[in-house]
C-alpha cells in the first residue's frame, strides 16, 4: 500500500502533462527573472524609447567617401525606407515576417560617429521591439565578471525569441573578426573571437516568424589603403548599408538642431540677416563631418555660442580655429 501511494503522488497529473506539452510546443514561454536581471547588470538589455523614429535620423542626401565618388551608397532618406522596408516593418507583423524576404542579420557601415549605432536603436523603437545588445565590449565585462560569455549569448538569443519582436544590436561587429596579421590581446576582442561560431549559428538559427533582427554595426576609415573585408565576414550578413555623411543641406539641419538642444534659437530675427550668411559659410565649412562631430561641435563651443550675438559666426570662428590648429 505504501508503494502504491507513493507512486501516485509521484505520477503528474493529466493537468500538468497538458501544461507540459504545450510548453515544449510552444517553446520557452517566461524568462527567469535572475537572467534578466543578469542582462540588466551586464547592460545586455537596453530600455527602447516609445517616442523613437526612423525620421529621427537627421539628414539630406549624403555625401561620398574620398576614393569612393563611384559607390552605390544610399542617400540619407534612401537608406531610413530601407531600414523601414527591411526591418522595422517585418518586426511589427509575424505574417509579414514570414512572408517577406528575411533579414536575419544587417550591417550599417559607416565613418566614426555617423549615428550607425543610433539608426540601430531607433529600428527598434520604430517597430516597439525589445533591445538586446551583444557588443564585443558587454561579453568581454561579462567575462571579467565571473559569467560564461557563451552561455549568457545563447541565453539572450533564446530571451529575443521569446519576448519577439527584439532587435540584437552588436556595436563593432568586426572584433568578431579579426586580421590575422593584427595580434592583439585586447580583452574585447579576444572574447567575440572566441565565440564568432557561436553567433553564426545562432544566427543561422534564425528562420522566418522568429521576429528576431541582428543589427550590426562597423566604422571604417576614410583614407583606407583597402577595404577588403575578413574571411567569412561577408558570409554573415544579408543586407549591408552604409551611412552616409550629411550634405550641406543634412549638415544646416544638423546643426540647427544641436544649437536647440543647448537653447540656443538657430532663427533669431533680430539678427537673421548676419545669421544666414553666417549659418552658408559654418555649413560649407564643416563639410565632411559626420553627424556626432557637429553635435560635438556645437557642444564644445556652447560658452561661446551663448555669448555670441550670432550663434553661427561663432561656430564659424570654432571651425576654422580646429582646423588651422590640425595643419599645424
Amino acid at each position: 500500500k505504501k508503494s502504491s501511494s507513493t507512486k501516485s503522488k509521484a505520477a503528474p497529473s493529466k493537468k500538468s502533462k497538458g501544461a507540459i506539452k504545450q510548453q515544449r510546443q510552444r517553446g520557452m514561454e517566461t524568462i527567469d527573472p535572475d537572467l534578466l536581471k543578469t542582462f540588466a547588470r551586464l547592460q545586455m538589455v537596453e530600455p527602447t524609447p516609445l517616442d523613437g523614429r526612423l525620421d529621427d535620423y537627421l539628414g539630406t542626401g549624403g555625401e561620398r567617401r574620398k576614393g569612393h565618388e563611384d559607390s552605390t551608397m544610399l542617400e540619407v532618406a534612401q537608406l531610413r525606407h530601407v531600414l523601414a522596408v527591411s526591418v522595422a516593418i517585418p518586426l511589427t507583423s509575424q505574417r509579414v515576417h514570414e512572408l517577406a524576404p528575411h533579414m536575419k542579420c544587417v550591417l550599417l557601415e559607416g565613418l566614426a560617429a555617423s549615428g550607425k549605432s543610433y539608426l540601430a536603436r531607433l529600428c527598434a523603437a520604430e517597430s516597439g521591439c525589445a533591445l538586446f545588445n551583444l557588443s564585443p565590449d558587454r561579453l568581454a565585462r561579462a567575462e571579467a565578471s565571473g559569467e560564461n560569455p557563451k552561455s549568457l549569448m545563447k541565453h539572450v538569443f533564446q530571451a529575443a525569441k521569446t519576448i519577439a519582436p527584439s532587435v540584437i544590436f552588436i556595436r563593432d561587429v568586426d572584433a568578431y573578426f579579426p586580421e590575422k596579421s593584427k595580434k592583439t590581446k585586447a580583452t574585447d576582442a579576444e572574447c567575440a573571437r572566441k565565440l564568432r561560431k557561436d553567433l553564426m549559428k545562432e544566427i543561422k538559427a534564425l528562420k522566418p516568424g522568429s521576429r528576431v533582427t541582428v543589427v550590426c554595426t562597423r566604422t571604417i576609415v576614410n583614407n583606407a589603403a583597402s577595404s577588403s573585408d575578413p574571411k567569412g565576414f561577408d558570409k554573415m550578413f544579408n543586407l549591408r548599408l552604409e551611412a552616409p555623411p550629411p550634405d550641406y543641406g543634412g549638415r544646416r539641419r544638423i546643426l540647427a538642431k544641436a544649437l536647440e538642444a543647448i537653447s540656443v534659437d538657430p532663427i533669431d530675427p533680430t539678427r537673421r540677416r548676419t545669421g544666414d550668411e553666417s549659418a552658408t559659410l559654418a555649413c560649407y565649412a564643416t563639410a565632411g563631418m559626420t553627424t556626432g562631430a557637429l553635435f560635438a561641435l556645437v557642444q564644445n563651443a556652447r560658452d561661446d555660442v551663448r555669448s555670441s550675438r550670432d550663434p553661427w559666426r561663432a561656430l564659424l570662428r570654432r571651425v576654422e580655429e580646429s582646423n588651422a590648429a590640425s595643419k599645424d
